[in-house]
């Protein structure tokens, strides 16, 4: 069963849902007078800024539901498990060798795996709950996850890689 949970950012999300909502009722009432149906001015008004606001405040409290164990591998044996295999394998490879080939594409997927690990073994978001977060993957994967553009990371060597995707495996 999926835990009801809250965004913090709900004020955020209310102020944004009124953003919106305050032209669409000001757009309404002007159609309105424009339109000659005279309705009262507090309804034309309010109608779409509350309509903005309920719609914001779902958007904000939605629960996050953890989706079902993906099936991403091919049955063992097949040829597209091999070409999987391969390709994969060619990603790392890459990975350590350049520095750009890392950050486009092994980066993405050590994220994605530890967000992964994170989501299913914790219930944790690591975009919404980033101190939870960072306390359970450590700091040097932190880094990976949440690169800063004033450091340069040192790119990995394959002892370090393993250590990395030890460290995934144990959250």
């Amino acid at each position: 069963m999926a835990e009801f949970r809250t965004d913090r950012r709900l004020p955020a999300g209310i102020r944004r849902a009124v953003l919106v909502g305050i032209p669409l009722a000001v757009a309404a009432a002007a159609l309105d007078r424009f339109a000659h149906l005279r309705q009262p001015l507090l309804l034309m008004l309010s109608v779409p800024l509350l309509v903005a606001v309920i719609v914001g405040l779902v958007r904000s409290s939605v629960a996050d539901v953890l989706p079902a164990a993906p099936d991403m591998m091919p049955e063992r044996g097949s040829p597209e498990y091999f070409v999987r295999l391969r390709h994969l394998e060619r990603r790392l490879e890459n990975g350590i060798r350049d520095q750009t080939e890392f950050d486009w594409s092994l980066r993405p997927l050590l994220v994605q795996l530890t967000a992964d690990r994170l989501r299913y073994r914790h219930g944790i978001l690591f975009r919404t709950q980033p101190v939870r977060a960072r306390e359970i993957v450590g700091e040097e994967l932190w880094q990976i996850m949440t690169p800063s553009p004033d450091v340069t990371f040192q790119p990995l060597d394959r002892r370090r890689l393993e250590a990395l995707i030890l460290q995934i495996e144990r959250i």
